[in-house]
């Protein structure tokens, strides 16, 4: 083995993991949004390619777009599958329920009688649990991509023809 492989090596064995790891989550195809500095709100996109610098996210028509430096960049995150929303579906359907069956009781009860606290409490369990069984529905239809922050390669070693490039960017 001669000397510029066991000093690439050496000079590998000295990056950090987790710059390491995040390379391997932040591949071409991955759905990412990202903060960046100068920019008001988190841009999402799809990744179209990465280098040791920056990524460049797909626009509209598949090709190459917006580009992020990864010096710019305060948090970023990778999308890992979606999520539903039936649970909060579920509890928003009991709320409504409920106050649907008290509303409806005051509507149906003749003036003067008072209905029994058993029959108020069974019509209005009926129809909170029928708001959840509704809402719960309608949670599990609505779907969100399920973030993960990922850390930011700040020290990346690209191969490029003819050897490798090494990078750093330092954040302070």
């Amino acid at each position: 083995m001669n000397s510029r492989w066991i000093a690439l090596l050496s000079l590998a064995s000295l990056l950090p993991a987790s710059g390491l790891v995040a390379q391997e989550a932040i591949q071409p195809g991955a759905r990412v949004r990202v903060t960046a500095a100068g920019v008001l709100r988190p841009v999402t996109g799809t990744i179209f390619s990465v280098d040791s610098a920056s990524i460049t996210l797909r626009d509209a028509e598949g090709r190459a777009g917006q580009v992020i430096r990864f010096e710019s960049v305060q948090m970023m995150e990778v999308a890992r599958g979606s999520r539903s929303h039936a649970g909060t579906g579920a509890l928003i359907g009991t709320l409504v329920g409920g106050a649907f069956g008290v509303f409806l009781l005051i509507g149906l009860s003749d003036p003067g009688t008072t209905p029994r606290t058993r029959d108020v409490a069974l019509f209005i369990a009926v129809t909170s649990a029928a708001g959840a069984a509704l809402g719960g529905i309608v949670g599990l239809a609505i779907r969100s991509p399920r973030w993960e922050e990922t850390s930011v390669p700040r020290v990346s070693l690209m191969p490029q023809p003819g050897g490798f490039v090494l990078s750093m960017s330092l954040k302070l």
